[in-house]
């Protein structure tokens, strides 16, 4: 039903890193992460906020700040304001999976995601 989604990290037919959640209009809750090597947890999480980035969602919930996520530029938000956002996010119509599935796909958004990036800062 194009709801539940992960991204994972596979090195040498292992996986060794991963992200998942539940995708709902313009919104992907992130339930968790794991790593079971370094860094792991961290590549999942750019590749799912890059394909977040060009499918057009507007809303990653990571339920709670932390130092790991604090890097990658999470803020904490009132729950007003999250309300707000939410009732307008979540009646859009945008598929996480209109985007590509290969490394190359990953590594041009990737790429596409940072330029845009720099280019705001």
């Amino acid at each position: 039903m194009k709801y539940a989604h992960s991204v994972e990290c596979w090195k040498d037919d292992q996986l060794v890193g991963g992200v998942y959640g539940l995708a709902i209009g313009g919104i992907f809750f992130a339930e968790s992460m794991f790593s079971v090597m370094p860094n792991g947890s961290k590549i999942a999480l750019l590749n799912l906020v890059a394909r977040l980035w060009r499918t057009g969602f507007r809303i990653l919930d990571v339920q709670f700040l932390n130092d790991h996520l604090l890097q990658f530029g999470a803020y904490e938000i009132s729950k007003n304001e999250f309300q707000a956002k939410l009732q307008k996010a979540i009646q859009l119509e945008v598929d996480i999976l209109s985007f590509g599935k290969t490394d190359n796909d990953f590594f041009d958004c990737l790429s596409t995601f940072l330029q845009a990036r720099i280019e705001m800062s």
